[in-house]
């Protein structure tokens, strides 16, 4: 992600940094020297990923050199949204993230995990969460309401 796309896209929704950090979990000062930054933004992953989600979850698509468009350039679009589709794609990109977390909790605990069998890979994730699926399902739905998704009951 290139600080122009971030502040193109804070513009383009109407929002100032502090609402932005808010919504990103991030603090306004870091948002602040991000948009300093000229070119390929510097910044850790979890935070790219802040950034990003916030951007996905706005309906703002970023586009990089060879992406379709008008000039083959760089740059944001808004995306069209199936609220289904939209709302499904959502969930899934929570389910990952969330699976990562696990995946890479339990490798810090054993870094031998993936020279083992898939099924003890799984235990070992689920472990992680006191191997409850009743905290897996509370875990996955701490990361979407952080993210704003409303499930229907």
């Amino acid at each position: 992600m290139h600080a122009e796309q971030l502040r193109m896209a804070r513009a383009l929704l109407k929002i100032d940094q502090a609402e932005f950090a808010k919504r990103a979990g991030l603090s306004v000062e870091t948002i602040k020297r991000i948009e300093r930054m000229s070119g390929t933004i510097n910044v850790n992953d979890d935070t790219l990923k802040k950034l990003v989600r916030v951007l996905t979850d706005a309906g703002i698509e970023l586009l990089y050199p060879g992406d379709i468009s008008i000039d083959g350039g760089g740059g944001i679009r808004v995306r069209y949204q199936d609220d289904e589709a939209s709302m499904q794609t959502h969930v899934w990109e929570v389910f990952d993230d969330a699976l990562h977390d696990m995946i890479a909790s339990a490798y810090a605990s054993n870094r031998r995990i993936f020279e083992q069998s898939p099924d003890a890979i799984i235990d070992a994730c689920l472990a992680e969460l006191n191997g409850s699926r009743e905290q897996l399902v509370n875990h996955l739905t701490a990361r979407l309401k952080a993210t704003g998704h409303r499930s229907k009951k």
